[in-house]
């Protein structure tokens, strides 16, 4: 009994690593219970917490990279998304631009025109003279000076308008031979106005047409500013109105005088009976 107890021959730094006494198991058996195992993790070579630190870093970090990667990903996307976006707005703004500077220019442009044919009506509505032609009768061809190199007879009238305008008129009547071979032995009288360019020895040709197949008196005349007619507010329509009313009042006038003192002067040499005759104009 007394060697069961006696001191073990292991050193006492083994105790707890080698394998218990049989004196110690026996004794252990004989109490009829069992002892837990006293286990040194350290000893069974187990886990450190280095590790374990270690361990949850490196998962943090993956975790981490993990999200940064999607992140990244995602707004490469969006870029790549948002770059075909800013191209199609790039191009629809230039466009833009463009067609609200052609506007622009389209309007000053239209402006322009129309300040253009406000300051130059006159001139575009009116030609008195011609290119290649002159103002005055006296300096148009031979044949278009005068109703005498068509052998027409006439006279050569100035007329006073409202405003004090003198115009030129040509008064070309019917001879008294042919007066009588009229109806009624008189002709008609056309006061004559003639178109918005040259002078009235332009007309000479369509003059001698009506004299000649119409059997008619032509009383044309030359507006102001035109042919050798005085200037006065230059070409209007006012003006114009006030030159075709003067010469209409000057036919009608004359035809009162003659009718009333029995000829003489003007038409007479051909027939008193012709101012009986409706004036055309």
């Amino acid at each position: 009994a007394l060697s069961a107890i006696a001191p073990s021959a292991h050193p006492p730094s083994a105790l707890g690593r080698g394998p218990r006494p049989a004196a110690m198991s026996g004794a252990a058996q004989g109490g009829g219970s069992k002892a837990a195992p006293d286990v040194d993790l350290r000893a069974q070579g187990g886990v450190s917490n280095h590790f374990v630190v270690a361990g949850v870093a490196v998962v943090c970090a993956l975790l981490v990279y993990s999200r940064s990667g999607a992140s990244s990903s995602q707004e490469g996307g969006d870029v790549e998304k948002e770059e075909p976006e800013e191209e199609d707005l790039r191009w629809a703004s230039w466009l833009f631009w463009l067609l609200f500077r052609l506007l622009q220019m389209l309007l000053g442009g239209a402006v322009i025109m129309l300040g253009v044919l406000v300051v130059q009506q006159r001139k575009i509505l009116y030609v008195p003279v011609p290119p290649g032609t002159q103002r005055s009768t006296k300096d148009n061809p031979s044949m278009y000076r005068s109703p005498d190199n068509w052998g027409l007879p006439f006279e050569n009238l100035m007329i006073t308008t409202e405003d004090g305008v003198r115009v030129n008129a040509w008064l070309i009547y019917q001879p008294l031979a042919t007066c009588a071979k009229l109806p009624g032995g008189a002709p008609y009288t056309l006061v004559y106005f003639h178109g918005n360019a040259g002078n009235i020895g332009h007309r000479l040709e369509n003059i001698r047409d009506m004299h000649e197949k119409l059997k008619v008196n032509v009383l044309i005349v030359d507006y102001r500013g035109f042919g050798d007619s005085e200037d006065g507010t230059g070409p209007t329509q006012r003006g114009f109105m006030m030159d075709a009313l003067a010469t209409h009042r000057w036919l009608v006038d004359r035809i009162r005088s003659e009718s009333a003192g029995g000829g003489g002067g003007g038409m007479a040499p051909c027939c008193p009976a012709a101012w009986e005759r409706p004036v055309a104009v």
